[in-house]
C-alpha cells in the first residue's frame, strides 16, 4: 500500500475513521490508479492522506498560509478525494469560502517569468544541443518531442510504445504509415486521460526509425542520468517552443488540438474535425521541420 506523508491508515485493510466520516484508502488507492498515471495516483495519494482532516473538519484556512506549489498539490489531492467521498459540492464551496484558487501566482508574473526564461537559462535548441552532444543516445527522443510537442511524459510513453510495437512487429496498429501519424487515441488508457487527451501526431517515418533499436525511458532513471552529467531537466521547454514556433504555420485551435489542450468549449466538442483540414499535416511538417532545421542536424533530406 501506497503510505501518506505522515499518516497510516488505522485499519490496515484501508479504512480509517476521521470524524464523522470513513475513508477507505485502499478503494481511494485503486480509484486512483484506474484514474491517474502512477506517479500522479502516488501524489494525490500521499497529500490527500496527509491533509484529509482539512476536508473533514470544512477549514481551509491553512492552506493560505503555504506556498503556492504545496498549496496547489494539496488542492489537488482534497479535491480528487471530495470526488471519491461525494463531497464535490462541499469541496467547492470550501474553496470559494476560503478564496482560493487553482492558478499559480500572478499570470502577467507568469508572462513575464517565461520571456525572460532564455535570458536566464539559454535558449532551448542551445540546451537541446548540449543534451544531444553530452548524450547523443538521448537524440531520438528529443526528435519525437521536436515535431510533435508532446508533454514529456506522453514523449515518454509514445516513445516506450513504439519500441515495444516495432518489436512485437505491430507499429501499424499505433502508426498510419499512409497518414504518417501516431495514433494516440488507439491507446486510450495511455493518452485520453480525465484532463489531459492527446489524439494524434504528425510524424515522418524517418523520425520513428532511430527509435526503434533504442531501450525503452524509465523517467525517473533518465532524469537522474541526466543530473549526474550536470545536464538540467527541460523538456517542458520544447513544448513551450514548439507551440510558439509553430504559431507561424497552424492556428491556436490545431496547435491546442495537437498538443492535447482539447477544451470542453461548443465549437471543439461539437464541430472542430481535423480531417477536413487537408493541409495540417503538411503545416505540421513543415512548422516542424523548420524547429530541427533550427538546430542544424541533417535528417536524412527531411529538411
Amino acid at each position: 500500500m501506497v503510505r501518506g506523508v505522515g499518516f497510516e491508515p488505522t485499519n490496515p485493510y484501508g479504512t480509517a475513521a476521521s470524524g464523522h466520516m470513513e475513508i477507505n484508502w485502499l478503494s481511494f488507492k485503486e480509484y486512483l490508479q484506474r484514474h491517474y498515471r502512477p506517479v500522479t495516483a502516488k501524489s494525490r495519494y500521499q497529500y490527500a492522506s496527509r491533509y484529509h482532516q482539512l476536508l473533514i473538519d470544512a477549514d481551509f484556512s491553512t492552506l493560505n498560509l503555504l506556498s503556492d506549489h504545496t498549496r496547489l498539490h494539496i488542492l489537488k489531492a482534497l479535491c480528487t478525494l471530495s470526488k471519491f467521498l461525494g463531497k464535490y459540492n462541499e469541496f467547492k464551496s470550501l474553496m470559494k469560502k476560503y478564496g482560493l484558487k487553482w492558478s499559480i501566482g500572478n499570470k502577467d508574473d507568469l508572462i513575464i517569468a517565461r520571456m525572460l526564461k532564455p535570458l536566464n537559462s539559454g535558449s532551448v535548441i542551445e540546451w537541446i544541443r548540449e543534451v544531444c552532444s553530452g548524450v547523443p543516445e538521448v537524440k531520438p527522443y528529443i526528435d519525437l518531442m521536436l515535431f510533435t510537442g508532446l508533454r514529456p511524459l506522453e514523449g515518454m510513453d509514445s516513445y516506450n510504445l513504439i519500441i515495444q510495437l516495432q518489436k512485437e512487429d505491430k507499429l501499424d496498429e499505433y502508426y498510419d504509415l499512409n497518414q504518417q501519424m501516431l495514433q494516440h487515441f488507439r491507446y486510450r488508457k495511455i493518452f485520453i486521460r480525465r484532463t489531459k487527451k492527446t489524439y494524434i501526431s504528425f510524424v515522418p517515418y524517418e523520425i520513428l526509425k532511430p527509435i526503434f533499436n533504442c531501450k525503452s525511458i524509465v523517467r525517473r532513471a533518465f532524469y537522474k542520468y541526466l543530473e549526474k552529467k550536470h545536464l538540467p531537466i527541460r523538456f517542458c521547454d520544447i513544448r513551450e517552443y514548439w507551440a510558439t514556433r509553430m504559431s507561424k504555420y497552424l492556428s491556436r485551435v490545431e496547435i491546442d488540438f495537437l498538443q492535447g489542450r482539447v477544451s470542453g468549449n461548443v465549437f471543439m466538442v461539437n464541430y472542430f474535425n481535423p480531417t477536413y483540414i487537408e493541409d495540417l499535416q503538411t503545416r505540421t511538417f513543415k512548422g516542424a521541420r523548420s524547429l530541427l532545421h533550427r538546430n542544424k542536424r541533417n535528417y536524412n533530406g527531411l529538411i
